[in-house]
């Protein structure tokens, strides 16, 4: 007895219409979007947390720690984290274009990038921190989708 071979033959409008599906997917990157917003996030909290260890570290209280109203000195004072305003104003932004991170207070950017007499403090990942988990995250979306059944 012989064995009867089985074979499937997609038209090209088949092929063409599942592709272009996937090419559509592919287009609309809000879902690794929004899972890169989340690494942003993170290195931006585990850099608060560490006061700039991400970044070599923050340029230390210039009198040893924050100076108080009555005159003295707070050593145990936290750098940029008097009231936690500008940490929770860091906030990431998404959508099926874009991905980032950012402040909108008009102070943060004299920390994140320096100025006269206040010295810089980086808060804001750079490329070269984050570009890694970044492809990573593509990189798995790319498979996911393209594992996907196409009919």
């Amino acid at each position: 007895m012989a064995i009867q071979p089985v074979e499937f033959r997609p038209n090209v409008e088949q092929v063409q219409a599942a592709l272009r599906r996937k090419v559509v997917q592919l287009k609309d990157r809000s879902v690794p979007n929004r899972q890169i917003a989340a690494v942003l996030d993170n290195w931006v909290q585990r850099n608060f947390r560490g006061e700039g260890s991400l970044v070599g570290g923050w340029t230390p209280f210039k009198a040893g720690g924050r100076r108080l109203r009555g005159g003295g000195i707070d050593t145990s004072a936290k750098l940029l984290q008097d009231t936690g305003r500008l940490r929770i104003s860091v906030q990431p932004f998404w959508d099926r274009d874009i991905v980032g991170i950012g402040s909108d207070l008009a102070y943060a950017a004299h920390h994140e990038h320096g100025t006269t007499r206040i010295p810089r403090r980086r808060i804001l990942p750079e490329e070269q921190d984050v570009i890694r988990p970044i492809l990573a995250t593509y990189n798995r979306y790319f498979q996911t989708v393209s594992r996907e059944q196409m009919w």
